[in-house]
């Protein structure tokens, strides 16, 4: 019996252990980050850069997430039109089977083990729905294409009453 109570201390001593460990390192981790958050300046006393009208401009352009989205609707709209194109292309599709008992998988394969299809599909849509499809494909590329110079007015709006509000707070 003082056998198994001794087992039984061990493993229970050996499933704290990683907790304790846990727990340490969970202590560690939460004083690095209430130190980094202590040397954290606050927000009006860390340094100001001034860039120009065009900087800001720029970087408005590269990094606004709307207009990155309309930069890929625009991408879409453009593959979409080429898409037209290649539905014409015809496309073939291969399948191959392997069938076989799980008893006799060390046997020697037979032909009737193996079996294959091959497929080839023809897409061709009457001569009349292709340049409607044109159309409408390069239809709404151009709509895409709007939409985004409207975000980007839009947000380049955005932008100019941000900063004559700042400049007539200041």
């Amino acid at each position: 019996m003082s056998r198994l109570t001794a087992m039984l201390c061990l493993l229970t001593a050996l499933g704290l252990l990683p907790a304790c460990s846990l727990s340490k390192r969970l202590a560690a981790a939460e004083d690095r980050v209430e130190k980094q958050y202590a040397e954290t300046r606050p927000w009006n006393e860390l340094p100001q850069r001034t860039i120009s009208w065009q900087q800001a401009l720029a970087m408005l352009r590269a990094n606004n997430a709307d207009l990155l989205t309309a930069d890929q609707n625009i991408a879409k709209a453009e593959r979409e039109t080429l898409g037209v194109y290649t539905d014409l292309i015809p496309s073939v599709s291969y399948y191959g089977y392997v069938t076989k008992a799980l008893g006799e998988l060390s046997d020697a394969w037979q032909q009737d083990d193996v079996t294959q299809n091959i497929n080839v599909t023809f897409s061709v849509p009457t001569l009349t729905q292709v340049p409607y499809r044109v159309y409408a494909a390069k239809a709404r590329a151009f709509a895409a294409v709007k939409a985004r110079e409207g975000k980007e007015q839009e947000v380049v709006s955005q932008l100019y009453k941000l900063v004559r509000q700042r400049e007539l707070d200041a």
